[in-house]
């Protein structure tokens, strides 16, 4: 059957790959340390999960939901984002959208024309790629600093030209790089120049180590007038397998979002629309506890790789570490070798975009005790990969 060359042009998913590498070594009876994918491994807190018990004990939720999000869900995130972030926003500045992966699609469906391009970081987040060419637009790389924070000034004109939006992603993945209100100033200066929609993802949002904080875009003034912001709950309250997040900023990007949502999905299902509220109206320590634990891991993780001289990017924040790879290896190669040696999986950095070849990306998505192995045995196979590189 002949395809669309619409879906043709959308690349093979990089996690779609990992699953199926594990799933191939845990038929043949093997263990396997999975760091590829990005999903937390941590319960939502209780009193969440018990409001989904209780409303699907309600008879009147079976049916369909609203199309759209209900009232205390839209009134909830507008608390959240005042508490959080001092921005003010309104009711019709708040779409529900069953995570915020389907969020990207639909903003790159209202925004794009055939043939219009959209810049991406490289290396980023590979679904902002299948977003734009489901759109019918082209994706745009552009470059980052020794920071990761993106490099303006070597976005050529020429390049961005035919641009009509600009994807950036604080805390980052899969580099976990924490810009802050000084970037998005200077991202909304370049953007306004250059008349960019700009799309903020912000799926980690509170997860920072260090003291570090990231603001939100929409902290910035005016930031309403051009662009819009990706929250979601699935890593802040280990909610991914939910799928809820929202699209939050300009106006009328916000109701194009909406009335996609209508023609798409038939909502999204009322008892998650109601955890949802009690996972926002949850005390702010609920998530302290969750960064707290990610530090943790972070801090064990690395220091591993550290005794074994492996090079790594200390990150500012997320649920990753991104390391150097031995320089004679692709990082698709490396991936495979270090699964079939050690029966551990990273995520090959060239599956974040070309910037992202000659790394690999850890998930500390397992206990603090797993991690630590998953590190001794990435540092012994680098260090192997070493000698017998110098032979």
């Amino acid at each position: 059957m002949k395809l669309s060359k619409r879906f043709d042009a959308v690349p093979d998913n990089i996690f779609t790959f990992l699953d199926g590498q594990a799933m191939k070594k845990r038929e043949a009876g093997l263990r396997v340390i999975d760091l590829g994918k990005g999903s937390p491994d941590l319960t939502p807190p209780g009193h969440i999960i018990q409001k989904m018990i209780d409303e699907l004990k309600r008879n009147e939720v079976h049916t369909y939901p609203p199309f759209l999000a209900i009232p205390s869900l839209k009134r909830a995130v507008i608390d959240y984002y005042w508490l959080n972030h001092g921005v003010s926003l309104e009711e019709d500045e708040v779409a529900l959208v069953p995570g915020t992966k389907t969020g990207i699609h639909m903003v790159s469906q209202a925004i794009l024309d055939a043939g219009d391009a959209a810049l991406v970081p490289d290396p980023g987040y590979p679904d902002y790629i299948s977003g734009i060419r489901l759109a019918g637009g082209i994706d745009v790389p552009y470059p980052l600093d020794k920071d990761y924070l993106p490099d303006l000034g070597k976005i050529k004109y020429e390049i961005s030209k035919n641009a009509r939006l600009i994807f950036v992603n604080y805390p980052s993945n899969p580099i976990s790089a924490v810009a802050d209100i000084e970037v998005f100033k200077e991202i909304k200066g370049f953007t306004q120049r250059r008349g960019l929609v700009v799309v903020s993802d912000i799926a980690y949002g509170p997860i920072t180590f260090d003291n570090k904080r990231s603001p939100s875009f929409l902290e910035v003034d005016g930031a309403k007038d051009i662009g819009v912001e990706l929250f979601s709950l699935s890593k802040i309250y280990s909610m991914a397998g939910w799928r809820v997040g929202f699209v939050v900023g300009n106006r009328e990007l916000v109701k194009a979002v909406e009335s996609l949502t209508v023609q798409y999905f038939a909502g999204v299902f009322l008892p998650v629309q109601e955890a949802a509220v009690s996972a926002l109206k949850s005390p702010y320590e609920e998530i302290q506890k969750v960064v707290s634990i990610y530090q943790d891991r972070k801090e064990v993780f690395t220091g591993v790789l550290k005794s074994h001289g492996v090079e790594f990017f200390n990150p500012g924040g997320t649920i990753y570490v991104w390391y150097k790879i031995p320089d004679d290896a692709s990082s698709m190669t490396y991936a495979a070798e270090l699964l079939d040696s050690k029966g551990v999986i990273v995520a090959p950095g060239i599956g974040f975009g070309r910037g992202g070849e000659g790394y690999a990306r850890v998930s500390l998505t397992k206990d603090v005790g797993i991690l630590e192995e998953a590190a001794g045995l990435i540092g012994s196979f680098q260090e192997e990969k070493t000698r017998r590189g110098r032979l």
